[in-house]
């Protein structure tokens, strides 16, 4: 893979619409992600070897780092659904980036504890 990871996701973005920013991605196209350097993700269902391809792209060879992360949404009609349209292309919403941080390794229960406080903001009790 020859360009940015950023650049190849916005191209992804734009050409597929099964593709959906996840996880820390997703928190910065929604403007409330905290952490910086996390592989860039995107729920795609289709990442075979085969399809990976034809987006001129590949799986990562044993012991090399991957750019990108390809991830099978668990619900995909229910991820789809929510998705909201952001700058760059679809993205999960507020919800689903709660649920793809809270156990993530890379500094997940700090984004989804600022997830809470900022829906706290919005709707205070």
């Amino acid at each position: 893979m020859g360009d940015h990871p950023d650049r190849t996701m916005t191209r992804i973005l734009k050409q597929e619409p099964q593709a959906i920013l996840s996880g820390h991605s997703a928190c910065h196209e929604l403007g409330i992600g905290l952490v910086r350097g996390a592989l860039p993700s995107l729920y795609f269902e289709d990442w075979s070897e085969a399809r990976l391809e034809e987006l001129g792209l590949r799986i990562a060879g044993e012991g090399e780092a991957p750019h990108l992360l390809f991830q099978q949404p668990p619900f995909p009609q229910s991820v789809q659904r929510a998705a909201v349209q952001g700058d760059r292309g679809k993205c999960a919403d507020i919800l689903q980036c709660y649920l793809d941080t809270v156990f993530h390794p890379v500094r997940g229960e700090e984004q989804a504890e600022e997830i809470l406080r900022r829906l706290r903001e919005l709707n205070p009790a």
